[in-house]
């Protein structure tokens, strides 16, 4: 009965995974109905987050759970456990390399995008997507799954 670290309880890690994922599913949900509603209102004069931040967010938001099943299968295998890691293996290790690049050009191009001219309740909600894409980069790096550690 030895208690245990915070960022180290399920709950925690769990809380952190979804709340991250939820956020950044939230965002593209906003971006698309926002998006089609300036298409039938023919909205023009609106300024909007570039593109490019968009597809950042959206890229996370698909690599993680691609991250999580991938890892899985692969610490299932007795392959990766007892013998010499597999290409599978390091593709699987690639993707959390590649969601920490991602998060630090979310959060540049939030901390860009703040000093713009945009509506204060866009930056904000940037921001925090922003916050909630380098918390699950940070959960990575905790749980030491960034990089190649064989």
């Amino acid at each position: 009965f030895e208690r245990i670290a915070t960022p180290d309880s399920k709950s925690f890690n769990y809380l952190v995974l979804f709340m991250s994922l939820g956020m950044g599913l939230l965002a593209l949900l906003i971006w698309s109905f926002s998006a089609i509603y300036r298409q039938i209102h023919k909205v023009k004069d609106r300024k909007t987050l570039p593109l490019l931040s968009k597809i950042l967010v959206g890229l996370n938001v698909i690599l993680i759970p691609v991250f999580i099943l991938l890892a899985a299968t692969l610490m299932s295998s007795t392959d990766f456990v007892f013998g010499e890691p597999t290409s599978y293996a390091y593709i699987t290790l690639t993707i959390p390399i590649i969601i920490a690049v991602v998060s630090i050009l979310i959060l540049y191009m939030s901390m860009v995008h703040f000093s713009k001219a945009t509506k204060w309740r866009s930056r904000i909600f940037y921001l925090v997507i922003a916050a909630g894409m380098v918390a699950a980069t940070y959960m990575l790096y905790y749980w030491d799954l960034i990089g190649y550690h064989f």
